[in-house]
């Protein structure tokens, strides 16, 4: 009897002895927003913390869910080990609607074991203005007929601009509608759209219409009849020596060849390159060679290279080489130069000798 109970209480005592003490690890959860109360369109920054024990519980697999007030998801996130830090920190962030519901909201943090943290948070009405503005402007203020009618502009909403908005452009005169075109606008809120002039464009006031975003703005501009293009006078030449005129008249014009004649230079540089203005801009296709050139005192022509210049309103011309000493040449300007498809009127020459 004494033996069996001796073996039972040494069994007990080793059963005892070897069950080893377990404790249960500690999980700390926190959840933060940077503010309380938001308005609608508001970006919210969320930052959330996990630990193990005082470590960081990288195997706990965090993940978020914002509920609106009607208790409906409106924004998921999750985490994974590599995205939360040695601290055991993560963060995001969720950008409001700006029609979001106004409300109370719960962001909700939950991780594997079952664990979860709430947040609650507040959503009012935005109180900015959400106002749109309109901008648009023609290139120039007055065109001819055959001309095309640039416009530009920009959309923006409150002081932003303004990406992706529809753009209605309609142009009219007298009420009548010309052209409807519709646009959307770029990153940076513009646009851009045109309008060709016909031929036959009748004179007077045109009005730009855009609407965008339900906010209309209007610009206009005028056609005008296009006037005949006065003959060019010659810039004076930059000459280290003043040219002197031997006696024509800068007004005599050759009745038989209808040619204007201009007042004739003497003491030109062999390197001299003339530059002739013009009172309005001319056709760039007709400033050539083939239109104004330099003949020698034999009608021999001059090799020469023609520039545009001031956009259409001026010409350069340079002998290709040097000219003669105490030479004569006569400088052309023919009727193949136009303007807007009309010629001069007269062709125009302009003798002139070197030193």
């Amino acid at each position: 009897m004494k033996s069996k109970l001796f073996s039972l209480l040494l069994l007990f005592v080793i059963v005892i002895g070897s069950v080893t003490p377990s404790y249960a690890s500690t999980i700390t959860l926190n959840l933060s927003l940077d503010q309380t109360s938001y308005q609608q369109g508001s970006k919210i920054y969320i930052s959330g913390q996990v630990l193990e024990d005082g470590d960081a519980a990288k195997g706990s697999n965090p993940s978020l869910v914002i509920y609106n007030p009607s208790m409906s998801p409106e924004f998921l996130d999750q985490w994974t080990s590599s995205e939360i830090n040695d601290q055991g920190q993560f963060e995001t962030f969720y950008t409001l609607n700006d029609d979001a519901p106004i409300g109370t909201y719960q962001a909700k943090l939950n991780i594997s074991d079952g664990q979860t943290k709430i947040v609650e948070f507040e959503v009012t009405e935005n109180q900015t203005s959400n106002e749109t503005s309109v901008n648009v402007s023609t290139e120039k203020a007055n065109y001819y007929a055959n001309d095309y009618v640039k416009i530009s502009g920009q959309v923006s909403k409150n002081s932003q601009p303004l990406e992706n908005s529809d753009v209605a452009i309609l142009v009219t005169k007298d009420g009548n509608q010309l052209k409807a075109d519709q646009k959307v606008t770029n990153t940076d809120g513009s646009f851009t759209s045109g309008y060709q002039l016909s031929g036959t464009a009748k004179t007077g006031t045109y009005v730009v219409k855009v609407t965008a975003n339900g906010v209309t703005e209007k610009t206009s501009f005028t056609v005008s009849l296009r006037e005949a293009p006065t003959s060019p006078t010659p810039t004076p030449p930059p000459s280290p020596v003043e040219p002197e005129t031997d006696g024509e008249s800068d007004d005599t014009p050759d009745a038989m060849d209808n040619v204007k004649e201009w007042e004739s230079k003497k003491g030109v540089e062999l390197e001299k390159a003339w530059t002739i203005q013009f009172s309005t801009e001319m056709d760039k296709a007709s400033l050539t060679e083939n239109n104004i050139f330099i003949l020698d005192s034999d009608e021999n022509r001059i090799q020469s290279t023609i520039q545009v210049i001031e956009d259409g309103k001026g010409v350069k011309i340079t002998p290709k080489e040097l000219l003669k000493g105490e030479s004569q040449y006569t400088l052309w300007i023919t009727k193949g130069v136009s303007s807007n498809g009309i010629s001069l009127e007269k062709r125009i020459k302009m003798t002139f000798t070197t030193k």
